[in-house]
């Protein structure tokens, strides 16, 4: 039963991506279908946890042909940088050829202020192959802890 259940668990899994982009999944990736590539919104991180325990997450709608590169940076809303989070700016990520995502370790600097929950964007820019299809995300900073 558990074997069985791990099969499910991993078959779900191969198909998030491409459920998430709104694109039909195939055994055999067409050589001509552009990658779309996606972060992934919903990341919620915990202040008063021990670090890194945050990740933004990178999706592409099929396993990456090529070695593929993006550039992260992080963008202000009701969270600011460096008061509440460690600013990304120009990050380069990799996904090697074969793979369908990558995460993004992100820093929350935890202070003693009783707030309520705060927000900042994840942004992607610059594919070296493929096409973005969502290029921002919000990431929310829960106060305290889980």
């Amino acid at each position: 039963m558990n074997r069985q259940l791990g099969r499910l668990v991993a078959a779900t899994c191969a198909l998030l991506p491409a459920v998430l982009l709104g694109v039909q999944p195939s055994a055999a990736a067409d050589d001509d279908e552009e990658t779309k590539i996606i972060v992934a919104d919903g990341t919620v991180c915990w202040e008063l946890v021990k670090q890194p325990d945050c990740f933004g997450t990178i999706l592409l709608s099929r396993p990456a042909p090529v070695n593929l590169t993006v550039k992260v940076h992080t963008e202000d809303g009701t969270a600011t940088a460096p008061e509440d989070y460690a600013e990304i700016a120009g990050l380069v990520v990799l996904i090697p050829a074969g793979d369908t995502s990558a995460r993004i370790p992100l820093s929350i600097v935890p202070d003693k202020l009783d707030e309520d929950d705060e927000w900042f964007d994840l942004v992607i820019t610059d594919p070296s192959y493929g096409v973005i299809v969502g290029d921002r995300a919000s990431v929310t900073i829960h106060n305290g802890a889980p």
